[in-house]
């Protein structure tokens, strides 16, 4: 659908910007992104700022997740490898979705 091909173009445009690497064309065409997904949302009759805040609440939850795991193992946030964080994030997928 025409709403749907909008959402792809502006991320062409975006696309396009980040390869040239102009700060302030990619901030535009970035803000054009979002701004196409708002109205592909509304065009599916769902409400972007509910979807958006499901998935703060869901990412804060695995992030809370990550913590806990990293203090029953007697490390830090900031000690954990990229690698365990990752190891502990798909386990917060498994436990917490």
């Amino acid at each position: 659908d025409k709403v749907w091909l909008k959402v792809i173009e502006e991320l062409e445009e975006f696309q396009n910007e980040v390869k040239k690497g102009n700060k302030p064309s990619i901030e535009k065409e970035f803000g054009d992104v979002l701004f196409s997904l708002i109205n592909y949302a509304r065009f599916l009759t769902i409400n972007p700022e509910v979807s958006l805040e499901k998935t703060n609440k869901k990412f804060i939850n695995r992030f809370q997740f990550i913590e806990k795991e990293a203090t029953k193992s007697n490390k830090q946030l900031k000690d954990l490898s990229l690698d365990q964080m990752e190891e502990y994030w798909d386990l917060s997928k498994k436990n917490l979705d």
